[in-house]
């Protein structure tokens, strides 16, 4: 509150100027009262805004824990798939390869056994049992294909061939529930993108892997 103490000895000026006074200290008063309100309004919308960025920011970062949760199991299964896809391939390679030499065949073996020994790690041991019998059945036919690397001369008639065969073809079939039971749920149920071709699109495992760095990228945009 403002006071004025006017002195007015017949001073024209001033006579005019205590009416204004008066106004001044009537129009500052309601200020007086009304910065407490004002105060509190201003603090609970301080409050409200501080309540809003930090939600946001927990929504940011259950989101980036999500992505980093997806891509770890992306990545992991797809090490997976390229253990399951060097079996298939070195058994097609022993079935259906017409090898020159005896060192091309033992380079294929070579290849397979280094991957074969990455499943180790990235399966649980209790089904290690499943890689096993695939190694020993690949071995033995490897073994077989020595002898005969021109697939034409590939004697499939034999007990070893056809043994070996069969469990084979059992390992991979226990494999390939292992590998649906160890996809991801991106994989299972992809995003489709907006920016994707009308075209039907493949939906083999391969292909799904490959549309997978697009499928992150696009769960990586920051939130509006």
């Amino acid at each position: 509150m403002v006071d004025f103490t006017i002195s007015d000895p017949g001073n024209t000026f001033l006579s005019q100027l205590k009416p204004t006074a008066i106004i001044i200290n009537q129009s500052t008063s309601w200020i007086t009262y009304i910065t407490p309100a004002v105060s509190l309004i201003c603090a609970g919308v301080g409050i409200w805004a501080t309540w809003k960025i930090a939600g946001k920011a927990r929504e940011l970062a259950a989101q980036q824990k999500n992505i980093a949760q997806s891509k770890l199991e992306t990545d992991t299964f797809g090490l997976r798939f390229d253990v399951y896809n060097c079996y298939c391939s070195f058994y097609s390679n022993l079935i259906t390869k017409d090898y020159s030499s005896i060192g091309e065949c033992w380079a294929d073996f070579n290849s397979f056994a280094e991957m074969h020994r990455k499943s180790l790690f990235l399966f649980p041991q209790e089904y290690h049992k499943i890689f096993d019998d695939l190694y020993d059945s690949l071995n033995n036919l490897h073994t077989i294909r020595l002898d005969a690397l021109d697939s034409e001369n590939l004697d499939r008639t034999t007990e070893d061939y056809t043994n070996n065969n069969k469990l084979f073809q059992i390992s991979l079939k226990e494999l390939r529930k292992l590998m649906k039971e160890y996809m991801p749920d991106i994989l299972r149920y992809p995003v489709k993108s907006k920016t994707s071709d009308p075209e039907p699109q493949p939906t083999g495992p391969k292909a799904i892997l490959m549309r997978l760095t697009r499928a992150v990228c696009e769960w990586s945009r920051p939130l509006q």
